[in-house]
């Protein structure tokens, strides 16, 4: 095989912010030769290493930083060849059309039922409770431990060693064995057959026991009786009203910063690192830490196309919010990544610094025209 005499970089381009592509042609020296007897598969690889030294200069001469492994194909001709070499950039995008963002605010008040719902859960809290005897009838509302099998035309398809409690009436059992569990006495079995998608499912339910349940009337004595400062019900209704209300308010932040965010990546289109979204999706949360309780980002543990839409999604978020605070100098970096943590999962603003910037992009939400 002949040697490699000159190695020249023609042309280096950056495409879509972060992908690079370094062409370039190498020629063989006539008079020198190397391992004649070599396999075609170790001549290929002599070629690229003596291409490497070519390319990694180039990449240090114009301050490139890849974080992946430059990829190099090499197309060799008599007398000559070319090469193409590929990697990726940390991408360096400018952020705009953040001046104003249109954006509808969801209103954050509680509706009655809402509050209905708060306190009914507020009563649950001072139940209590008296054993049913063995004989005793069992009703609805009572809690109840049962014991469970389930046969599916005729072969067991489901039984449970371990028992189940639950309220009778709220519907965790079929309906059909709900209703036949009301006025069963405790220690009975009872059976009943459930229609499941054309099929027949026998029920067994043995009542192991059952707990009358008593829930405080919804009046004034049961508003002092929390110690929430409420000597009535109606202050007690608007205390909650004031509180979910607040509750809604962080909701919505959180989903407007994430719709805020969403609304720039679609009108800052730049391309992401592969390597840092399959980071992103083996590490399943990633920046769920800093801006879980700030934005509404939902993790899925299973690998799919969503989650590599949402994975996406969450390295593109953190890099608009990256390039913003460096833009309008909003960063608090406390804990600043080293280089070889950003090359391996992006850019990973600190939560200051992610709170800054929401605070600053909330400023500039207008309600569309």
């Amino acid at each position: 095989m002949k040697a490699v005499a000159e190695v020249s970089v023609l042309e280096v381009e950056v495409l879509d912010e972060c992908l690079v592509r370094m062409t370039g042609r190498f020629a063989f020296d006539e008079e020198k030769a190397v391992g004649a007897e070599q396999s075609q598969s170790s001549a290929g690889s002599d070629l690229e290493s003596a291409v490497s030294p070519a390319v990694r200069a180039e990449i240090l001469s114009r301050g490139l930083f890849p974080i992946s492994t430059p990829r190099i194909v090499l197309n060799n001709t008599p007398g000559g060849a070319s090469f193409t070499c590929e990697f990726f950039i940390s991408p360096q995008p400018r952020i705009e059309h953040y001046d104003s963002i249109p954006l509808e605010y969801e209103s954050s008040a509680p509706d009655a039922k809402r509050v209905d719902e708060l306190l009914e859960s507020l009563r649950e809290l001072q139940v209590k409770t008296r054993e049913r005897q063995a004989g005793e009838s069992i009703s609805v509302g009572d809690e109840v431990t049962v014991y469970l099998d389930v046969e599916l035309n005729g072969e067991e398809s489901g039984n449970n060693d371990e028992p189940l409690t639950f309220v009778l009436g709220l519907g965790v059992l079929p309906p059909q064995a709900e209703a036949a569990l009301q006025g069963a006495a405790v220690g009975e079995k009872v059976e009943t057959i459930v229609p499941v998608e054309g099929a027949a499912a026998r029920y067994k339910v043995i009542a192991a026991s059952a707990r009358e349940r008593f829930l405080p009337d919804l009046d004034d004595d049961f508003a002092e009786s929390l110690d929430l400062g409420c000597s009535t019900l109606e202050e007690l209704k608007e205390l909650i009203c004031s509180t979910e209300a607040e509750t809604l308010k962080v909701s919505e932040r959180a989903n407007l910063s994430g719709r805020a965010l969403d609304y720039l990546a679609a009108h800052n289109n730049f391309r992401i690192p592969l390597t840092w979204i399959e980071e992103e999706m083996r590490n399943s949360s990633g920046d769920e830490v800093q801006l879980g309780d700030l934005m509404e980002l939902p993790v899925n543990s299973s690998y799919n196309l969503d989650d590599r839409e949402r994975a996406a999604r969450r390295v593109r978020h953190r890099i608009i919010i990256q390039v913003i605070a460096e833009q309008e100098n909003l960063s608090e970096d406390e804990l600043g990544l080293s280089f070889a943590e950003v090359k391996r999962i992006g850019p990973c603003p600190s939560r200051r610094t992610i709170e800054n910037v929401l605070e600053f992009l909330h400023g500039r939400i207008r309600p569309p025209c």
